[in-house]
Parts: structure tokens; C-alpha cells; sequence
């Protein structure tokens, strides 16, 4: 077979431990890979009780005597029996690829599994590789199932059954069933040990592979999802006495919390969702409660009643435009079906904005001839304050600002939302000249055209100052919420950071020009800030596609997070994004205060604020002349930061009004 030594080498690692009725299968589904690159499969025989090794032998004797040519193969014996990860360890210390692969001996992959791993690393921005994992074989043959999702692949993403299903990319979803690191990112043992499932009395079962991945997302991992490599695991009872699984999955769960305490915040729903699984599949088996079920209860109990869990009885279709990418790719982590109608007026409606964040795979861009208000069980309006007077915006917003507005509050009569973007027009917005007495002052007459417009619909506004501003009949305030998982601990690498300087003199005293000159007028030189400049990715993708846009996403997330300090100057904008963005990547927020900020900062505790721009500056120098401080107040931003703006109760929030507004309460 022709080999190019211009494809990755690949190490197959995999532990042998009562795998005899199910490492054939395994064998097989290596053997057929459509790969042109070399690849070495080394397992770890960890004292395995049956015949495990005495299979992959006979295999390799059968395939050599019938002129099969097979991968290089390595069996290595522990002395004695040490687990899963520990033999994971002994593997991958053993492998000589570019790219390892860890994987169970009783899973079997699609005959493009390697390729497609070795392809997520050829654009230098990835260190790990996952794909979808957990399709069973029940009563099938493997290579039968195999065939099938092979010939259906859209099908085998469907039916994957993921950690986190939302995020595909993360961190949760390193799962050794379907899991590829780039060696270079290696960095010590890859398995915590303790983890391990073995034969001692104390042993725990399960988790190993959350809590490295965990600590890959720690040191700032750059996860690629493949959807068109996938694994499926080849069925069979379980290897131990299935009433002790419950007991010792709980063991190491409260392993991975004592080690890692700060996983609740980073991935609360997933955290409270899997310990109340757990907790009923103890109760299921009449087991006695135990210490380590107490630390758990107990250090969950706060939360209690929290996760975001689907209420709704079916997938609802919900019907929208494009209006802020940002905001819009939360709420699209809802379990819903959207489609967002182009071809009813404003411009910026037409398409997606994939420099801004990726296109959810639940997300459909319809023009309206297409379209059949009749299929929806609702929709949402996306809103500012110039939707009714863009002539108001000193040119810098176009005629056609709120024709889809428009359009929908004309032409739609489901059960509604509209999502208010902006605190009402003001005189001075887009003038930094201004010089009247009624700069700041609120246009009463613009307001109350917006108010009127939307009369009963349910508005749901980012801040309790804008609900207070606005004053709609009927609102709902609903802060920003993110994945945590999506936005790493940051380096502190640079000094200060803040938004667009061209953005802010579009809208000076919207977004705080003027105050940011004054604080910046008498800094010194060497604590200067800069600007977000966020790095394309790599030319290998094209632009408008999904791939650039994760690529994209994932840097600006990184850039923000390279800064000790983010300055907000911002004077109107209802929650700015960005700021709760720059917490939760541990930069310490210095901002004026508006916008709910009290609510949420602490000064000198997880950040400060002020309107004072003598005082703004003097904060900022001190953090950068107390760098340990700095990073303190860093650090307890981001657990507020994840604790307040967590995706989890922002998903709450949604789903909770949505369905209270349908059944028109």
C-alpha cells in the first residue's frame, strides 16, 4: 500500500481488559481505513481475566497467513493490574505518532475515522479532535451497523448520545470513545490515576475521561468537532457486578468535584443534571445512602431545582429574522427549531454574520415566499431604539433599519417576544458635536412611538436600568447568558483592553467617548490600552462557513482573555456583552457604572466601577502595579461571572417565558 509520509503518524492506544468478545470487531474496523498515512495500534493488556490478548493474536496470525496487511500492532503487559488510566498512561508513553488516539477496545469506527481526525489538524488550530460517540450496536453485528451509518451519516450525529449536545466542541465531549490529541499538547500524565477503574477495593468507575478533558479546557484547548467520524460501541453487559456501578460512579464523581470544585460553574446544567441521574440510579437499586452521596447533596444543594431541562411538549418552531448574531446564538441553544425569514426589508436581516459566531445547526435562513406563517408556534422580534428613526442616527444607520420589524408586528399573529437591543434615543447619540442643552435627554416623543407600537407584546430587555428607561407594558428582564466552556481562563498576557475606538465615535456618548478620553488624558504612557483585534483564521477555511466562524469565535474568546484589564467607558448600552465576556475569561472589568453593574460588582472584589474617570483611572493602575491583585479580582469575576451569566439560567429564563406566553399568561 502506497504510504504518504505527508499525513500525520497516528497512535492507536487502547487498554485490553475483558475485551475478547468484542476486540475483533476493533480490529476490524482499523484494518479497513481508508488512510494513506501510517498509523500503530499498541494495546496495554492491564491483567486481563479472560482471553483478550490471546484474540488479538490469533487475529494478527490469521490476517498475516491470509496477506492482510495490518497496521503495526504492539501489546504491552502491565506487571500487575493498574486500571484504566494508569495503563492509558503506559500507552501513550509507549506511541510514537504525531496524533494519539484514545479508544476502548469495544468500540469499532467508520472506515474515515483517521482520516478525518488527521484533517481537523492540518490548519494549525487544533489540539484535540471529537466526534460523535455512544452509538450502540444492541443486537446487531458491528460491521452491519458500521455499513449503515456509513451509508447514512447524518444519522450517526443524530443518534450519537453526547455529554453536552449544545456544544459539540466541548470539553465535556472528550470522551475516549471518539477522542484525538495532537502530541504536542500532551503535557504530563494525560489521565488523572486516582480516576482509575481497576481492581482495587477503593477504585471508583468512570469520569476519568471529564475530568482530563476538564483539564485540557484548563490550559486553554483548542477543540475541532468532527461530524463525520464517529465510533460505535459494540454492546455487552457489564464487566463488574452492575449493582456496585452506581456507587462507584458516584465515588468518582465526587473525585472529580473535590479536585475540580469550580466544575460546577463551568458546566453547572451538566453537573446537576448527571448527579441527579446518578443519584436516581442509586435509589433504583436500593442502595444506602453514603458519604460520598452526602458531599454531593451538599454541595449541590444550592442549585437544587436549577438545570435547564426541556418543559415543552414538543420542538417548537419559532419563526424570526437575523438581527444581533451575538445574542441570537444563545438563545439558539434552546431545543427548538428556528428559521429566520430574509427578503422583508432591511438589509442586514439577509444574512448571517459568521465574523461575529457560528450558524447553530438548528437555524434555517428562509425567504418569506417560502415561508408558511401557519407551520409556527411562535415568534420573536429583534428591536432597537431606531426602528421607528433611523433618520436620527446622523447617517450612520440606513432607511430600511426597521422594515422587518415592521413587517413582523403587520404581518405575524403568533404568540410573540420581542427582544428590546438598545435604551431608548437620546439627543447627542450619533453627534459628538452636540452642544444643547437637552444632550443626554431622552426623546420622549421616539419612546413612547416604540412603547405604543408594541402595546401587550411581552418585551424582554437585558437590564433592569432599561426596563426602567423604557417602560413597556408588559417586560421581562433577562440578563446575558454564555457558556462558560466557550470562554477559558485567560493568560493576563497584556495590560488594557477595550471595544472598537471607530464603534465608540459612532455613538460617543453612548458607548462613553468622551469618558474614555478623560480617563486616558492623564494615564501614563506605558498603561496605555488597545483595541480588539481579533486574528483571522487560518486561509485553509473559506470564509461564510461555519468552519471559519468556530475558528473565529474561538480567537476572539482567546484575545479577550490576554488582557489583565478590560475597560467598559460604555454610558447607555443596556448590559454591554462584552463585559460579562471579559469576566468570564478573567480579565478584571473596570466600568462605569450603569446597567445593572452593582448588582453584580463588588469593588476591589471581582472589579470596579465608577463614573468618576479619576477614579477609573486610578483602578487601572493600580491593577497593573499589583499584577497578583489583578489576577485575584480576576479570578472572582469569573466565578461571578459564570454564576450570573451562566447559559443555564439564561436557557431557564427563556424557555420559562416562552412557554408562559403561549399558553397567554
Amino acid at each position: 500500500t502506497y504510504i504518504d509520509n505527508r499525513w500525520p503518524m497516528f497512535s492507536v492506544v487502547s487498554v485490553l481488559y475483558n475485551k475478547a468478545s468484542e476486540v475483533e470487531f476493533f480490529l476490524e474496523s482499523f484494518s479497513r481505513q481508508e488512510y494513506l498515512g501510517l498509523f500503530e495500534i499498541i494495546f496495554i493488556d492491564d491483567i486481563s481475566p479472560d482471553d483478550s490478548v490471546a484474540v488479538v493474536e490469533k487475529w494478527m496470525k490469521n490476517a498475516k497467513e491470509g496477506s492482510r496487511e495490518i497496521p503495526e500492532i504492539k501489546i504491552i503487559r502491565n506487571e500487575k493490574n493498574i486500571g484504566n488510566c494508569g495503563s492509558r498512561n503506559r500507552g501513550i508513553l509507549e506511541s510514537r505518532g504525531d496524533i494519539v488516539i484514545v479508544i476502548d477496545a469495544d468500540c469499532v469506527v467508520n472506515k474515515t475515522f483517521l482520516k478525518n481526525h488527521a484533517n481537523a489538524y492540518f490548519c494549525n488550530d487544533c489540539d484535540v479532535a471529537v466526534g460523535p460517540f455512544n452509538l450502540e450496536t444492541q443486537e446487531r453485528e458491528p460491521i452491519e451497523v458500521l455499513n449503515y451509518y456509513e451509508n447514512n451519516l447524518g444519522e450517526a450525529e443524530l443518534n450519537a448520545q453526547f455529554q453536552d449536545s449544545v456544544n459539540k466542541k466541548s470539553f465535556l465531549n472528550c470522551i475516549t470513545r471518539n477522542f484525538s490529541i495532537r502530541r504536542g499538547f500532551i503535557a504530563g500524565d494525560l489521565f488523572d490515576e486516582k480516576f482509575s477503574y481497576s481492581k482495587a477495593e477503593d477504585s471508583g468507575f468512570g469520569w476519568e475521561d471529564i475530568e482530563m478533558g476538564y483539564r485540557l479546557y484548563k490550559r486553554n484547548v483548542r477543540i475541532k468537532y468532527l461530524k463525520n467520524a464517529f465510533s460505535v460501541h459494540v454492546s455487552h453487559p457489564p464487566t463488574i457486578d452492575r449493582k456496585m456501578i452506581p456507587l462507584k460512579s458516584l465515588k468518582n464523581f465526587r473525585r472529580l468535584f473535590e479536585k475540580h470544585p469550580e466544575l460546577l460553574f463551568v458546566s453547572r446544567n451538566w453537573a446537576l443534571t448527571t448527579f441527579e441521574k446518578i443519584r436516581n440510579w442509586v435509589k433504583s437499586e436500593n442502595l444506602q445512602k453514603n458519604e460520598d452521596l452526602e458531599f454531593l447533596e451538599n454541595k449541590f444543594q444550592r442549585f437544587t431545582g436549577n438545570p435547564f431541562a426541556l418543559k415543552s411538549e414538543k420542538r417548537l418552531k419559532v419563526i424570526s429574522y437575523r438581527w444581533h448574531c451575538t445574542h441570537q446564538y444563545e438563545i439558539y441553544k434552546l431545543p427548538f427549531d428556528f428559521t429566520l425569514v430574509t427578503g422583508i426589508g432591511t438589509g442586514m436581516s439577509e444574512c448571517w454574520d459568521f465574523e461575529r459566531r457560528p450558524l447553530p445547526d438548528n437555524i434555517e435562513m428562509c425567504h418569506i415566499d417560502d415561508v408558511d406563517l401557519a407551520d409556527y408556534d411562535f415568534a420573536i422580534l429583534h428591536f432597537d431604539e431606531n426602528v421607528f428613526a433611523p433618520e436620527n442616527t446622523n447617517g450612520v444607520i440606513g432607511y430600511d433599519w426597521g422594515l422587518s420589524f415592521h413587517w413582523f408586528l403587520k404581518n405575524v399573529k403568533l404568540p410573540m417576544v420581542a427582544i428590546c437591543h438598545g435604551t431608548p434615543q437620546f439627543y447627542g447619540q450619533y453627534n459628538g458635536d452636540f452642544a444643547g442643552h437637552k444632550l443626554m435627554e431622552v426623546m420622549e416623543e421616539e419612546r413612547k412611538k416604540v412603547v405604543d407600537a408594541l402595546k401587550d407584546t411581552m418585551v424582554v430587555v437585558n437590564s433592569f436600568q432599561a426596563q426602567r428607561e423604557w417602560l413597556f407594558k408588559k417586560s421581562n428582564v433577562i440578563w446575558h447568558g454564555f457558556d462558560p466552556a466557550e470562554f477559558p481562563q485567560g493568560k493576563y498576557e497584556k495590560n488594557i483592553l477595550m471595544m472598537d475606538e471607530k464603534a465608540m465615535s459612532h455613538r460617543p456618548h453612548y458607548n462613553g467617548f468622551v469618558v474614555k478620553n478623560e480617563v486616558f488624558k492623564e494615564m501614563p504612557m506605558e498603561y496605555h490600552y488597545e483595541n480588539l483585534k481579533v486574528p483571522s483564521p487560518d486561509l485553509f477555511y473559506e470564509k461564510d462557513t461555519n468552519e471559519y466562524a468556530f475558528a473565529k469565535f474561538d480567537n476572539y474568546a482567546k484575545e479577550i482573555g490576554r488582557y489583565r484589564i478590560y475597560f467598559n467607558p460604555t454610558l447607555r448600552s443596556p448590559m454591554p456583552r462584552t463585559r460579562a465576556e471579559a469576566m468570564l475569561c478573567g480579565s478584571v472589568v473596570v466600568t462605569t457604572r450603569n446597567h445593572d453593574v452593582e448588582l453584580f460588582i463588588k469593588n476591589g472584589v471581582n472589579g470596579f466601577y465608577s463614573n468618576d474617570p479619576n477614579e477609573l483611572r486610578e483602578y487601572m493602575i493600580y491593577l497593573l502595579e499589583n499584577p497578583e491583585k489583578a489576577k485575584e479580582i480576576g479570578i472572582a469575576g469569573r466565578e461571578t461571572a459564570m454564576d450570573v451569566f451562566g447559559n443555564d439560567r439564561f436557557l431557564k429564563n427563556w424557555e420559562e417565558l416562552i412557554l408562559k406566553v403561549i399558553k397567554g399568561q
